[in-house]
């Protein structure tokens, strides 16, 4: 990953613990408000959002629009995030 993005896993602890993108933080967006889950953003990154099916990183990105959030340095995955036993991954383009 480019030293100029973050990724940030928005699910729970317990399923960030199941499997997740290599060199992603965790930050359950749903339990937090638009501004508590803003204030907890990288300010100096451009930041990926990410999940395992893409509806949590999606939603994420909608509670912040929704709030009026400045969201020009933030992205989502919409797609299947696949974590393999061996570490790897497989990334599929929702249809």
């Amino acid at each position: 990953v480019p030293s100029y993005l973050q990724i940030v896993d928005v699910r729970s602890s317990s399923e960030f613990q199941r499997g997740h993108l290599k060199e992603a933080v965790n930050i359950d967006a749903r339990k937090l408000s638009p501004g508590d889950f803003l204030e907890k953003l990288p300010k100096d990154k451009t930041i990926i959002l990410s999940c395992d099916l893409g509806h949590e990183s999606k939603k994420a990105y909608e509670k912040l629009v929704k709030a009026d959030a400045d969201v020009s340095n933030i992205r989502y995955f919409y797609a299947r995030v696949q974590i393999l036993p061996s570490g790897k991954y497989i990334i599929r383009e929702k249809t």
